[in-house]
């Protein structure tokens, strides 16, 4: 996902040169924006280089005002919009008017709905290797209703389907900030923003150079998340290492030739118009195809009353049958279990001996030290007091 968007970083960083009209100005214009784009990702470094805690997360957003101060100082960006444009905006419900229903419509919507889920469902993925959390099916749900909602509300005030946004992955990276209470807050800032076009202007005026280095730094980080989540992924498997080659080449070849989509039937070019879109169902496909699809029988994985259980079996129990299977491994606690379950269904035993795993890392100092205690058949010693 990463490396298929940096070609969007790169379309703005290079986008004064694009405009020039002979040679020279596109080296000049080049050059200026290569300085503008650098500046933007030396600031980012140097801040995270130099600050941590509060200042540390402003990275980007201080390398952002920093050098469109320069470049407003060197003539190079215009906020005269921002005295042309209204103080306070309000979007008309079905401006456009009232929704009509048909076959066709509904069908292609459904088609991008589809699109959006498998580029939402990277995001969250990406999001929760950042963040260190476990993403489980739950996870991606309520990810794909939110996606859902706000594409109906978006519907009503006349704008596109949404979807998740691959640069606050990337942002969170970079910032460090992983609270929800932060972006819940920061969303509300956005939707006041939404109201005030003058707001808008300031953004737009922004020089594109300067966007684009931001969101080159951000851009990279995502991709350096999806190199921390292959890495987990055994690739010595040559089923894995086909997955994942075949779909990065062809993500990057429809990122790399944009091109290619002008020659595709309507149908066929939601899907090779985006890297991301193309790379992501090629990896579900494959993965369904050599995991799935005609697969062998499951290992034996445990014996429950004299009889063995294997992975299918494991993966058809409900919560109550799990817990009891499995609760004796941690003398009866069942607390492991219970979040090891929710993230059925496991592919692979390795996956469910991961799945305990991250329940028992994830757990609060209280729960790990009565589990420990439990273990050893004795409670831990507290903290001594010094008189």
């Amino acid at each position: 996902m990463g490396t298929t968007l940096l070609s969007v970083s790169a379309g703005d960083i290079v986008a004064w040169a694009d405009r020039a009209t002979d040679d020279a100005a596109k080296a000049a214009a080049t050059y200026e924006a290569l300085g503008f784009a650098f500046g933007t990702i030396a600031i980012i470094v140097i801040i995270q280089r130099l600050f941590k805690g509060f200042m540390g997360t402003l990275s980007v957003l201080l390398a952002l005002l920093i050098m469109t101060a320069v470049a407003f100082a060197m003539g190079k960006t215009d906020f005269s919009g921002v005295g042309e444009a209204s103080w306070l905006g309000i979007t008309t419900p079905f401006y456009f008017g009232i929704p009509k229903f048909s076959a066709t419509a509904l069908l292609a919507m459904i088609i991008v709905m589809a699109v959006t889920a498998v580029e939402t469902t990277g995001d969250v993925f990406a999001t929760g290797e950042v963040v260190g959390k476990r993403i489980a099916p739950r996870d991606i749900a309520n990810a794909l209703r939110a996606d859902g909602l706000s594409t109906l509300l978006g519907g009503v005030l006349n704008s596109f389907p949404y979807t998740c946004f691959a640069q606050n992955v990337g942002l969170v990276r970079l910032t460090r900030v992983k609270s929800r209470w932060v972006v819940t807050a920061a969303g509300v800032f956005m939707i006041i923003l939404g109201l005030l076009p003058k707001a808008a202007a300031i953004v737009a005026a922004i020089p594109q150079p300067v966007i684009g280095g931001a969101s080159l730094a951000m851009f990279a980080n995502v991709a350096v998340v999806g190199i921390q989540t292959l890495a987990k992924v055994d690739l010595r498997d040559n089923r894995n290492a086909v997955i994942v080659s075949t779909s990065i080449g062809l993500a990057l070849l429809v990122t790399l030739k944009p091109g290619i989509v002008s020659v595709m039937p309507s149908w066929l070019q939601i899907i090779f118009g985006s890297g991301v879109t193309i790379g992501s169902l090629t990896a579900i496909i494959l993965n369904l195809l050599f995991f799935h699809i005609g697969r062998p029988a499951s290992p034996d994985v445990a014996v429950v009353d004299g009889k063995k259980i294997n992975l299918d079996d494991i993966n058809a129990m409900d919560r109550d049958q799990f817990v009891a299977t499995f609760s004796s491994m941690f003398s009866a606690h069942t607390w492991p279990v219970e979040r090891a379950w929710e993230s059925r269904p496991f592919a692979s035993v390795s996956e469910l001996r991961s799945s305990f795993e991250d329940a028992v890392l994830a757990a609060s100092p209280e729960e790990a030290e009565e589990l420990i205690a439990s273990l050893h058949g004795r409670r831990l010693p507290g903290p001594r007091r010094r008189g």
